[in-house]
């Protein structure tokens, strides 16, 4: 993935946008209990693209979020909580006919969570004929970031990532679970245009049929049309191949996690940043790694994130050096 022509963005993510409602902390009998006290009740937005488009930005990639808000309440505050933090918000379309995706997150005083969310709404109405050849040209990179949550667009997505080949950007997709239990068949077709696919472990158990080692799901992927394979390893780390050299690397952090909502969307996001930038394989894993820590260091799904100056720094506390290719 070599660097060319000045384009307006580096990445463009694609997916959804959440207007959320953090609880915390709840305790794990909380269904139990008639009524809990809880420590705070904060709002702030989340989504796995949404958080992947604010992590590029606050890294200091030209990044931006391809989806759609609706114009009542929580879209309004969602699209103005982007410009507060400084995303290009020019490729996001505003309709009066859709629900904003809107998610209550109760967080554990471990910082594990369990969300309550509008899922059949969740779903982005978006299709392939309202995303023009020159936006996606306007790109060095496409970032599906919220997979399994597109609605109709997840079963468009080989058609849009064969475009953007033809295009000459490159591509890359982080999943959800597969409501539709389909999963491999699904994905089938978008793989043959995918340069990076990264599932979470549970995911990829799904779409190798059972399979649970990670090296036998490296093989299982290795002739879709991928080029570089990774997975989600939660508190044991990632694993990503590009099948010349494979790398296992557990997280970078110390101490107790204060919300690990979006750990995996910084990861995915800052990895792919690392590849669009040119970095090597091991470096851009620590940098996803680095900026992950972050995340899980913050209330929020994207309120830790932090520049790549930042992440350098916090890497070479762990041991590593790494060549950010400015």
């Amino acid at each position: 993935m070599e660097k060319h022509v000045e384009k307006k963005f580096d990445i463009l993510c694609l997916g959804v946008g959440c207007y959320d409602v953090v609880v915390q902390h709840v305790p794990t009998d909380m269904m139990s209990q008639e009524y809990v006290v809880i420590d705070d009740i904060t709002s702030t937005t989340g989504g796995d693209a949404l958080n992947a488009t604010v992590d590029l930005t606050r890294l200091g990639m030209k990044a931006g979020f391809l989806t759609v808000l609706g114009t009542d309440p929580w879209g309004k505050s969602v699209y103005a909580d982007l410009e507060r933090k400084g995303v290009d918000t020019s490729a996001i379309q505003l309709r009066d006919d859709f629900h904003s995706c809107v998610s209550y997150v109760l967080v554990q005083k471990d910082g594990e969570r369990h969300f309550a969310i509008n899922v059949e709404e969740n779903m982005l109405p978006l299709y392939n004929k309202d995303i023009p050849d020159e936006l996606i040209a306007s790109t060095r990179h496409i970032h599906a970031a919220s997979c399994n949550s597109l609605g109709s667009m997840d079963d468009e997505l080989d058609v849009l990532f064969r475009r953007a080949h033809e295009l000459g950007v490159t591509t890359s997709m982080d999943t959800g679970w597969d409501p539709t239990g389909r999963w491999f068949e699904r994905i089938r077709e978008t793989l043959k245009h995918c340069d990076i696919f990264f599932p979470s472990h549970y995911e990829a158990v799904e779409y190798c049929g059972g399979e649970t080692d990670v090296l036998k799901m490296k093989e299982f992927f290795r002739n879709t049309g991928i080029k570089i394979f990774g997975c989600k390893l939660g508190a044991e780390g990632i694993f990503v191949t590009d099948y010349k050299e494979d790398i296992f690397m557990k997280p970078l952090f110390r101490g107790q996690p204060v919300d690990t909502t979006g750990a995996g969307d910084a990861f995915c996001s800052t990895f792919v940043a690392g590849i669009v930038r040119g970095m090597s394989l091991r470096d851009a894993a620590v940098l996803g790694q680095a900026q992950s820590a972050h995340i899980i260091s913050a209330l929020g799904a994207n309120n830790g994130a932090t520049d790549i100056h930042t992440l350098v720094q916090y890497a070479k506390g762990f041991g590593y050096e790494i060549d950010i290719k400015e």
